[in-house]
C-alpha cells in the first residue's frame, strides 16, 4: 500500500478504497483497500434505463 493511499484513508475519513485497473482479477491490497478490474467493476454497476 502506498503512502498516498494511507494518507487518503486518514485525511478523508474513508472506510474503504477501491483501486480500479485495466486487468481482470480482483484482490484485497489490505483490509481497507480492494483492487478491482475495470470489467468486473462495470459488471457490478446498475444499468440506467
Amino acid at each position: 500500500m502506498t503512502r498516498s493511499l494511507q494518507i487518503a484513508l486518514k485525511d478523508l475519513f474513508l472506510q474503504k478504497i477501491c483501486v480500479v485497473y485495466p486487468g481482470q482479477k480482483d484482490y484485497p491490497l489490505s483490509d481497507r483497500i480492494m483492487v478491482m478490474g475495470l470489467q468486473n467493476l462495470l459488471s457490478t454497476l446498475p444499468i440506467a434505463p
